[in-house]
């Protein structure tokens, strides 16, 4: 379907004599640049990363490009390499599907599988976490649910001695633990 759209948003484009306007501009920026370039305006080295020469940093731009030519951004990567100053980082892709034991594929480059992967990681976590929530919650309900024989000597007893509860302790916190004790009331 995206084929068929992009077929007839370019058919449209050239009926129009868009297309032909957006690709002439597109040469004269080119040249442009290329001739400030030869006269010294434009350094290329200027950009220098030697964050990129690191292992780390290779990967990252394999990955990039490997994004990049999946979607089948040719005008990108011609410009992405070179600015990142890389000869060549297919064989950091190589070593990325090996370590991973996946391969990148059209429409679907290695960085979606990685991302899905943090993703699902996380959300097992998150699982996890709710589960042992559930058991605390579980807890809290059944040592505050009193039966029949325990809510007959609840009048027996109170949180502290006093006027009845420790007004020191808050609580609006007692919900969070897991775990309240009754105390039995002095004996007179």
């Amino acid at each position: 379907m995206n084929k068929n759209l992009h077929d007839k948003v370019r058919r449209d484009l050239e009926q129009k004599g868009e297309l032909s306007s957006l690709k002439a501009k597109f040469d004269k920026k080119i040249k442009e640049v290329l001739s400030q370039v030869k006269s010294g305006k434009i350094d290329l080295n200027q950009n220098s990363f030697p964050e990129f020469e690191t292992k780390h940093g290779k990967f990252c731009c394999a990955l990039v490009k490997d994004f990049f030519e999946q979607f089948d951004m040719k005008m990108t990567t011609a410009i992405f390499m070179p600015e990142a100053q890389l000869e060549s980082v297919d064989e950091d892709i190589e070593v990325i599907s090996k370590a991973l034991e996946i391969s990148s594929e059209r429409r679907r480059p290695l960085l979606f599988d990685i991302i899905e992967r943090v993703f699902a990681y996380g959300d097992e976590e998150e699982d996890e976490d709710e589960e042992e929530v559930d058991e605390i919650e579980t807890s809290i309900n059944a040592s505050s649910s009193l039966n029949e024989s325990e809510e007959s000597q609840r009048d027996h007893f109170f949180e502290s001695a006093g006027s009845g509860y420790d007004q020191s302790a808050n609580s609006l916190a007692l919900n969070e633990f897991d775990y309240i004790e009754a105390v039995k009331k002095p004996r007179s």
